[in-house]
């Protein structure tokens, strides 16, 4: 209940396949019906936060239908694809930022806003195989939380 894509497809690897713990099952985006890039994973979190950090492992096969470029947007907001206000991009520097080849392990940065967010979207915006659809093994997403340290403001010892 707490992921959503536009683009599943209808034969197999279903979404739910990504949070199963089993690196054998995958989710597979529509290849029967293909639509243009881009296509979308919404995760729930749950809870409102400031700041995530995702991980994922791509397909075991030999196809390279992983993600090869993506933007991750945070919002309030399930129901409407979000906007640029908290996005950051992926891959746009070029094609080793994100990993190719079988089974990939990818993890991300942490993302922070300085507004609370409860939903994440992972606009997926090209596939290393050309194709416009992706496979992904696992997803899990961690809160990430950080502090400031002003040494101007430390007690002196």
């Amino acid at each position: 209940a707490q992921l959503w894509t536009d683009d599943q497809e209808s034969s197999e690897g279903p979404i739910a396949n990504l949070v199963d713990g089993n690196n054998g099952t995958y989710f597979h985006m529509s290849w029967s019906a293909p639509s243009p890039w881009p296509h979308y994973i919404r995760v729930d979190l749950g809870k409102k936060v400031k700041g995530v950090s995702f991980w994922y492992k791509g397909r075991n096969n030999a196809n390279n239908d992983n993600p090869k470029r993506m933007t991750i947007f945070a919002s309030n907001n399930a129901g409407d694809t979000p906007t640029a206000a908290n996005a950051w991009e992926i891959g746009k520097l070029g094609s080793d930022v994100l990993p190719s080849g079988t089974a990939p392990e990818f993890t991300s940065p942490g993302f922070f806003s300085d507004e609370e967010f409860q939903y994440l979207w992972l606009q997926i915006n090209e596939a290393y195989s050309g194709s416009n659809w992706i496979a992904m093994a696992e997803l899990s997403i961690k809160e990430m939380t950080r502090s400031k340290y002003d040494p101007e403001n430390e007690p002196i010892k």
